[in-house]
């Protein structure tokens, strides 16, 4: 990973630098840049496990030019937004830990870590997509992965539901709508997802009065208390 300074760009050639740092994947804003670095390409272990077979997440800080934070965390998939990391942590790539209380280390479990403090908070919830903002992070658990639970009453264990956790207040709100595979969004009050209607019940919910049960329809959660509002 190599950063280059645009502001030194104007009367010559700019600076980079050479982070010293393997990559794979990265997002960055005016702050920090996310990676992670693959353990066999910068041969070292970065995560407690033991092995260098693992991706883990890294945050470089851009003000500083140094590493600003090791998370040791083992990642599918990372979002960020501010302070915020949200990551999906292999139980399998994390030492074949369980990590969400479901007795077997074949899931992705969220964690989300705070850069400032570098705190890493694990919501014992099993992940499939999240995304993140300053505020909140909006994710959804696939019910198979969280012990076979039935987290919208609808009779299965197939769904994948809508949950979020505000950063400020530290809550979980759970919605538990199912949803569909990525619409998600995260603002600074509010979060959106869309419902599937032939996932809610056992014969599916007609949510936007259409008379079928074959949409998505948009949702909101208020990050203040959790209301969520079907747009229909």
């Amino acid at each position: 990973l190599y950063v280059y300074d645009l502001s030194t760009a104007a009367g010559g050639t700019g600076t980079a630098t050479n982070t010293g740092w393997a990559v794979r994947d990265y997002q960055m804003d005016a702050l920090h840049v996310v990676f992670t670095t693959p353990e066999g390409s910068q041969r070292a272990h970065l995560n407690p496990d033991g092995d260098e077979r693992d991706r883990v997440v890294m945050v470089w800080d851009l003000i500083t030019n140094t590493l600003a934070a090791n998370t040791g965390l083992a990642a599918d998939y990372f979002d960020f937004a501010g302070d915020w990391i949200s990551i999906h942590v292999s139980e399998r790539r994390q030492g074949y830990t369980v990590l969400n209380g479901d007795f077997d280390t074949g899931d992705n479990v969220l964690y989300l870590f705070q850069i400032s403090t570098h705190t890493a908070i694990n919501t014992g919830r099993a992940v499939f997509a999240s995304r993140v903002s300053p505020e909140a992070c909006i994710f959804t658990v696939p019910e198979r992965r969280q012990a076979h639970t039935d987290l919208n009453g609808d009779g299965d264990v197939s769904d994948r539901v809508v949950e979020v956790y505000v950063f400020a207040t530290a809550t979980l709100y759970t919605p538990d709508l199912p949803v569909s595979r990525f619409t998600l969004a995260v603002g600074h009050n509010w979060a959106a997802f869309s419902v599937r209607e032939r996932a809610q019940g056992p014969a599916g919910t007609d949510l936007n009065g259409d008379g079928d049960v074959k949409d998505e329809v948009l949702h909101l959660v208020n990050l203040a208390d959790g209301t969520v509002t079907n747009l229909a």
